[in-house]
């Protein structure tokens, strides 16, 4: 009779344990159908906190997460002291370098046994935290599952530890989820705020010039969305002015400071009439707006059609090309008299010269993007090869003169990437 007693008394226990089991993994496919519906990180965390502590009656919870490379960062806590998270950061530091977590959740108890994770495991138990449940996404542990001592006293079974491991990766999946989409969203954001930053730096480049003496044409591609190429016209009566200039730099930081040159250029065109004069009140602006290390080439040129003649000051800028015709022949010389690069140092001091043009003369202005193209055995193009390309179609329209030196540059090039900003802009004088 007693015996029958005993044994049906381990029969209920035996039946309570399963019906517990049953709650627990009713549990953990409520939790997991809620994390795998949520996109937001906080949501998430509350979710995985809210069910572990409540069914594993746990004294304490702190996740910590090593996403997208980054060191290991505690991003949730129940429990822990304030001032516990960077001890917690750098002991989870040393587990995900050192520890396989592929064995699966870990007591700290057993991770002290070991040598090389005993510091770590150290400092786990002086902060309460009895079990280590890896946190893996697309086979990979990205963080880490810290929980305390329950408040029953009862260790962590086998199964327990079989759930929590379920709800660890769900959670690090939702994690990523919400990772991902949250960078995709900035992503977007910022190529809508760069397609917007193009199109106004479009509208800054210089609108080509019609004018019967002298015909223009122009081509500026940019290596990134935004870039530091600038060319620009301003007509006055009987005469041209232009620049064309060539940020140090890429990206954002050269578009910035090529808006800035601009606004610069156009305020201060009284002083136009000396390319010389003009280029060192820029330079100094530049210094005073960019500081250090921050510096523009720049050719400013200012030419009188009827006059036949151009007045330019060369700002440290590859020397354009000058072909004139000369008794039936065509001569090609260099524009290099003027100075350093604009902004390179505080005070500086320009010169100028004024060349005399014949009609049909042809001036190629570029920037090293062009002349610097490179191949797939990385050979450069060269800036000679560009001034005979347009000599050896001086008497073509302007258009068809810069066609000739891009389709060349571009066979060159042979579909390698492009590295840098490239600018060309040829001006051609009427026959």
């Amino acid at each position: 009779m007693r015996n029958e007693q005993i044994s049906s008394g381990s029969d209920q226990a035996g039946l309570n344990e399963l019906g517990l089991m049953a709650i627990k993994m009713r549990t953990v496919f409520e939790t997991t159908r809620r994390l795998s519906a949520s996109l937001d990180a906080d949501v998430v965390l509350q979710t995985l906190s809210l069910a572990v502590m409540g069914q594993m009656m746990v004294s304490r919870l702190a996740v910590i997460t090593a996403q997208g490379g980054s060191k290991p960062v505690l991003v949730f806590a129940r429990g822990s002291r304030p001032e516990a998270s960077g001890e917690l950061e750098r002991a989870a530091e040393a587990l995900l370098r050192q520890w396989d977590t592929r064995e699966g959740p870990r007591l700290v108890a057993e991770l002290a046994a070991d040598a090389q994770l005993s510091s770590a495991a150290e400092v786990l138990a002086r902060h309460d935290i009895g079990v280590v449940v890896p946190m893996q996404a697309s086979d990979a542990t990205l963080g880490l599952l810290l929980l305390g001592k329950r408040w029953t006293g009862q260790a962590y079974g086998a199964g327990e530890l079989q759930l929590l491991a379920i709800l660890a990766d769900q959670a690090m999946i939702a994690l990523e989820n919400a990772r991902l989409v949250k960078e995709t969203v900035r992503i977007q954001r910022l190529e809508r705020e760069l397609a917007l930053a193009r199109d106004i730096q479009q509208g800054l480049i210089g609108k080509i010039p019609q004018d019967g003496a002298v015909a223009v044409a122009g081509l500026l591609e940019m290596c990134r969305e935004v870039g530091g190429d600038y060319y620009d016209f301003v007509r006055r009566e009987g005469e041209l002015a232009f620049i064309v200039a060539d940020v140090a730099g890429k990206g954002m930081p050269a578009a910035l400071l090529m808006a800035s040159l601009r606004a610069s250029y156009h305020a201060l065109q009284e002083e136009a009439t000396s390319p010389a004069r003009l280029a060192a009140r820029l330079s100094a602006l530049l210094w005073e707006s960019a500081g250090s290390g921050r510096y523009v080439t720049a050719f400013l040129g200012l030419l009188r059609p009827s006059r036949g003649e151009l007045v330019y000051c060369n700002a440290g800028h590859n020397p354009p090309f000058l072909i004139r015709p000369d008794d039936g022949e065509t001569a090609v010389g260099r524009l290099e008299a003027g100075g350093m690069p604009l902004g390179i140092l505080p005070d500086l001091s320009y010169s100028e010269e004024l060349v005399r043009i014949s009609p049909g003369s042809v001036l190629a202005l570029f920037t090293d993007g062009f002349s610097e193209a490179t191949n797939a055995e990385d050979d450069e193009f060269g800036e000679e090869r560009i001034g005979s390309l347009a000599a050896e179609v001086r008497t073509s329209p302007a258009p068809m003169i810069l066609a000739h030196v891009v389709r060349a540059v571009s066979a060159h090039a042979g579909g390698a990437r492009q590295q840098d900003d490239r600018t060309l802009v040829v001006l051609q004088l009427a026959q």
